[in-house]
């Protein structure tokens, strides 16, 4: 990938000392930009191959594309702004508008010729966003202007109040619409990466996938170790849809500031953010769903990986029918829109008197109705839940000086568990797995509502102690930092798969290999107590 940004901005600045009866600050300007992007894939043979390692190493799929591909495409932005900070008394008013046209656009560019999809491949008779078809490749391709071509205005306004005028009080509002920014990756480019997958007929065993004498039907490639083609992709004249609005979000805040006394601040926030008009990839139109996949009924293997067990359970998931090209588009969707509401709370004791402290709560929840129209599976299987991180957040670190220059210092965390969701890699149906899978590749879908599960309580303790003399005009200081002080291990990062996982205990490799469930197993967990000792000389101390 190269990419380039050409960029000019200009800001002007001008100050009323008296109008309407307070101080005007004006600012505008304006920024503008071009960001072109060059990329080029390249896979080795042209294929990505995946295998099985259980019971013993086999071929599953083989993914064939039409690589070296050579792609250009490039962003065009302008934006002028304007803002006014209006003081009159005790209240200060912020407002500002901004207003942007971003382009997206696709120069003329060429890209090399394909192995498996040479220039004026036809697929012949394939079903292309519900049409029947024929599809040439191509490998010349003409500019494409306005993909997309946006002109939007963003206001954003704010206020503080000190409400006694005496400093030590004030009340914080502020609003804004916030754009999103497209990056050189939203133009969808006709010059695609079109690929097929087939089951892998591995004759000889080799675990080396080798196409033989196979030939072009029309619509797929026959003999060699090709097996039956499960899916194609990415054949669709890819053409932004008009339509599609720009995404944005409109975040308010509101915020309390006091001086509790001489030094120590409490500061209360309130931040509420809510996306309008995001954007989802949809694989094939949605009200074409119900002719293009069939719901089907399979089992669920359970928390265990394994299927036979008391916890396994029935499923149902989509699976995509024969024949079927996926056509991918942007859509605008607000079932895919974030809502966020947190609480701030943030304690602060400027250094005085030998101690300081900094301490903080946050409480924060997000909500999302669904996280990906891609497909049915993701839109239908177990969609609905939870969304977002931890929900409680505390922190607290401070410092106090003892007499004889002794420091000591503390550092505590404390955050609730992280959800997580169990989700189920649906087996893809090939000459070896005839049951309980499906037809398309690549499926994985929520085998639990969407957090349902939530790990453990994080908590850390950190400290620190340590004395410093002075040396002439230099110090030395000499301490030690105690880390994870209560030697606690807490897993806070699982597998999130279904499925059995193999180790070796303790990493021996001289044992052999056992399998334990993937679902909960750990891949991070706090490490153990760890003591440092520092010692630092300050030359020429002031």
């Amino acid at each position: 990938m190269f990419r380039r940004r050409v960029q000019a901005i200009a800001n002007w600045q001008y100050y009323l000392p008296r109008l309407l009866g307070g101080r005007h600050e004006l600012k505008a300007g304006v920024d503008n930009g071009y960001t072109p992007e060059d990329v080029t894939n390249t896979r080795v043979d042209d294929v990505n191959l995946t295998f099985r390692s259980l019971p013993t190493p086999s071929a599953a799929t083989v993914q064939i594309f039409n690589s070296p591909l050579h792609q250009k495409r490039a962003v065009m932005s302008t934006a002028l702004y304007g803002q006014d900070s209006y003081t009159i008394g005790r209240l200060n008013l912020i407002g500002g508008i901004r207003w942007e046209r971003v382009e997206g656009y696709l120069p003329a560019q060429s890209t090399p010729s394909s192995r498996y999809f040479p220039d004026g491949l036809m697929f012949q008779g394939i079903t292309i966003g519900g049409v029947v078809q024929n599809y040439t490749v191509r490998k010349q391709f003409d500019a494409v202007r306005h993909d997309p071509l946006w002109h939007n205005w963003a206001p954003r306004v704010a206020g503080t109040f000190d409400v006694f005028g005496n400093g030590k009080t004030a009340i914080k509002v502020s609003w804004g619409k916030y754009l999103d920014q497209i990056s050189t990756g939203t133009p969808p480019n006709p010059n695609a990466s079109i690929n097929q997958v087939y089951v892998w007929n591995d004759l000889n065993g080799d675990l080396v996938f080798q196409p033989g004498n196979a030939t072009w039907d029309g619509q797929k490639y026959v003999g060699g170790e090709f097996g039956a083609l499960t899916e194609t992709n990415n054949l669709a004249v890819a053409t932004f849809d008009r339509s599609v609005r720009r995404p944005y979000r409109n975040e308010l805040t509101m915020t309390l500031d006091h001086e509790l006394f001489p030094g120590f601040l409490l500061d209360i926030s309130y931040l509420h953010t809510r996306e309008k008009d995001p954007q989802g990839t949809i694989e094939n139109p949605i009200d074409l769903w119900p002719s293009l996949y069939t719901p089907i009924q399979l089992t669920d293997p359970g928390r265990d990986g394994v299927l036979g067990t008391a916890d396994d359970k029935p499923i149902t998931v989509y699976n995509r029918n024969a024949g079927v090209t996926t056509t991918t588009r942007t859509i605008n969707d607000d079932r895919l829109a974030t809502r966020y509401n947190g609480l701030d709370i943030v304690a602060t004791k400027r250094f005085d008197k030998g101690w300081t402290l900094l301490a903080g709560y946050t409480y924060s929840q997000t909500k999302a109705d669904l996280v990906s129209l891609a497909n049915p599976n993701t839109a239908f299987v177990n969609a609905s839940g939870v969304t977002g991180g931890r929900r409680h957040n505390f922190k607290a670190s401070g410092s106090y000086q003892l007499p004889w220059q002794v420091l000591v210092a503390a550092n505590l965390r404390l955050q609730s568990g992280l959800p997580i969701t169990r989700t189920w890699a649906v087996p893809s149906c090939s000459a070896s797995v005839t049951s309980n899978c499906v037809r398309q590749s690549q499926v994985t879908v929520n085998a639990e509502s969407r957090g349902s599960v939530e790990l453990k309580r994080l908590p850390t303790v950190d400290v620190r102690a340590g004395r410093f003399f002075s040396v002439g005009a230099d110090r030395l200081e000499l301490s030690v930092d105690v880390y994870n002080l209560t030697n606690s291990n807490t897993v806070f990062a699982t597998r999130t798969s279904t499925g059995l996982t193999p180790i070796r205990v303790s990493g021996n490799p001289a044992v052999p290999t056992t399998n334990i469930a993937t679902f909960l197993s750990p891949t991070q967990f706090l490490a153990p107590r760890v003591a440092r000792f520092n010692v630092t000389y300050n030359f020429n101390r002031r």
